[in-house]
């Protein structure tokens, strides 16, 4: 990333959501500065990574103020906030600029603070483990895509993200790169996500 400068095409421009990766936050800064002035408001949704928490915290507390969802994994959210506690540090997050919050605790599930309350969701009950690298990308922009094809923000719509993101980086784990998620297809997507909704009923 040292000389890359993200310039989004006019047509973007108009998107409805918008993830910012977990690229440096002055980079995402920049993503955010080109939706100024426009005439709607995208949903914005952050991600992050612990070196940006070492290295470069003032830029993404700032940012913080400028996102509607971050998206983070139990250890930073630990890290960014000096919270000793999960639920504690989702509030705090909070309390720093987004309305709401995801914190990703990996093998056991994902939390959503949201300002109508708080959700929790376990994982996936996964049994071939092979590679965890990307399953966060793919938890974050499952969120994305589930919330740009609704077309809502609403606290149901977020649960029903995140059970999604929870479907979906399951199958990232099952293979090397995304081959498993692409082979999957949506249809066992939706398979896992219906045997979630069967996990947590009661």
């Amino acid at each position: 990333f040292e000389r890359f400068s993200p310039v989004l095409p006019e047509a973007y421009l108009d998107s409805a959501v918008v993830m910012l990766g977990a690229i440096q936050p002055g980079l995402q800064h920049r993503v955010v500065d080109q939706f100024e002035g426009r005439r709607r408001r995208p949903f914005i949704l952050a991600d992050t990574f612990d070196l940006w928490i070492h290295t470069t915290k003032p830029e993404l507390i700032k940012l913080l103020k400028r996102i509607d969802l971050f998206v983070i994994n139990e250890d930073e959210s630990l890290l960014l906030t000096g919270a000793r506690d999960l639920v504690v540090a989702g509030k705090l997050l909070r309390k720093m600029g987004p309305r709401m919050v995801v914190i990703k605790k990996g093998g056991h599930g994902s939390v959503l603070f949201h300002p109508e309350g708080y959700f929790a969701i376990p994982a996936f009950p996964v049994t071939k483990f092979i590679d965890p690298t990307g399953a966060g990308d793919s938890y974050a922009g499952a969120i994305a895509g589930y919330l740009a094809s609704a077309g809502r923000t609403d606290f149901g719509t977020l649960k029903k993200a995140v059970a999604y993101a929870t479907a979906v980086s399951s199958l990232t784990v099952e293979s090397f790169s995304v081959d498993r998620l692409s082979a999957a297809g949506r249809k066992a997507i939706d398979q896992r996500y219906r045997e979630l909704e069967q996990i947590t009923r009661f």
